[in-house]
């Protein structure tokens, strides 16, 4: 028996549970060499998606699982463990694949409030393609921010000479202002409005150039025009859709969903509204909307229950009375459509439709 013991518990029994430690210990190392962001008070379906994501990637750390992991964190706004991930994925990946995800790592770095290290991940991606205006851009603002202005007149002349932007002659313009040539900065400018006159930050730099060569009456105009459009006018970014695509959270919901009803696409619109009640069942916002979807689309019991539990919630949600009042006209309910119209025009006298159909009933 001592002997039979030998042979079990002796050196090949010792080496397998070597293995299995070492086994164990790269798993482990595996795990922690991933970033795993605090999930404390993060929506529930964030939460699952970036664990999911990032059990992916301990599993298998290939590009793909990388790059699905990092597009989810930034995503969702975890920036510090998304500019790691984009970094791990370009190196590991291919040129084209270094490329992107060096572009999207400076952006999550900007984000981030760290430009030092975002203008050297878009320098590295343009090593990679010097060709894509959007990381040109994103470069040469930065560089600007930090004060290397040679550097980021060089980003703005190369955007250029791929195709005239209102974004880099406006870079152009603000260096020009700085260096003290008014004249320069205002034809930069004016090209910039040729090319998109609505530009906000382009009418803005304007009032101050205008207001440097001494023409305030122009300034005035300039400044009064930057009030009448956006504050921010956004250049097009086709890898940041990339971004876009993964994100899951309620507020990105409701706006796929709202962009899909006002688009015609009913089926993906109650998609993106149903998947943001599975995460905040009573969330008014998105039961009213799928009530509007369901009773554009002829769907009038999907509709009602929606509509009653938003007025059960809330029996002052205009909306949604006047939403069930339609719904009771169209059902033939007349009396229960009759006491909703006059609820309706008792806190809303103006109401025009509801004074109109309660007319209408009445005739009847």
């Amino acid at each position: 028996m001592k002997s039979r013991r030998r042979r079990i518990f002796g050196w090949p029994g010792l080496a397998i549970a070597t293995l299995m430690v070492g086994v164990t210990l790269a798993q482990c190392s595996s795990r922690s060499a991933v970033p795993m962001p605090l999930l404390d008070g993060v929506e529930s379906g964030v939460a699952s998606k970036v664990r999911a994501c990032r059990d992916a990637v301990v599993a298998d750390p290939s590009v793909d699982h990388w790059a699905r992991y990092a597009l989810t964190l930034h995503a969702h706004r975890m920036l510090t463990e998304a500019e790691f991930a984009y970094l791990q994925t370009a190196a590991t990946g291919d040129s084209a694949a270094a490329f992107e995800f060096l572009h999207l790592a400076g952006m999550a770095a900007m984000v981030n409030s760290r430009p030092a290290a975002a203008l050297q991940h878009f320098n590295r991606a343009l090593s990679h393609k010097s060709d894509y205006t959007p990381t040109h851009l994103h470069a040469a603002i930065v560089a600007e921010r930090l004060g290397l202005l040679d550097q980021a007149r060089q980003h703005y002349e190369r955007v250029n000479a791929y195709g005239r932007s209102s974004h880099a002659c406006l870079g152009l313009g603000r260096l020009a202002l700085v260096d003290g040539d008014a004249k320069a900065a205002l034809a930069y400018l004016r090209e910039a409005l040729v090319i998109y006159p609505d530009h906000h930050e382009v009418h803005e730099a304007l009032a101050r150039t205008y207001a440097r060569l001494g023409e305030r009456d122009k300034s005035r105009a300039a400044a009064k025009r930057a009030g009448d459009h956006e504050k921010v006018t956004q250049f097009v970014d086709s890898l940041f859709a990339k971004v876009e695509a993964e994100a899951v959270d309620v507020q990105t919901l409701l706006m796929r969903g709202n962009w899909f009803a006002e688009n015609n696409d009913q089926a993906k619109a109650i998609e993106q509204f149903e998947l943001v009640i599975a995460e905040r069942p009573q969330h008014p916002g998105a039961h009213l909307a799928l009530a509007s979807v369901f009773y554009s689309s002829g769907m009038l019991a999907r509709t009602r229950v929606h509509v009653d539990l938003l007025l059960a919630q809330d029996p002052q949600q205009l909306l949604a009375l006047e939403l069930r009042a339609r719904l009771l006209i169209d059902l033939g309910e007349t009396q229960a459509a009759k006491r909703d119209l006059q609820t309706l025009l008792t806190r809303q006298p103006a109401h025009e439709w509801a004074s109109a159909a309660l007319k209408k009933l009445r005739r009847r």
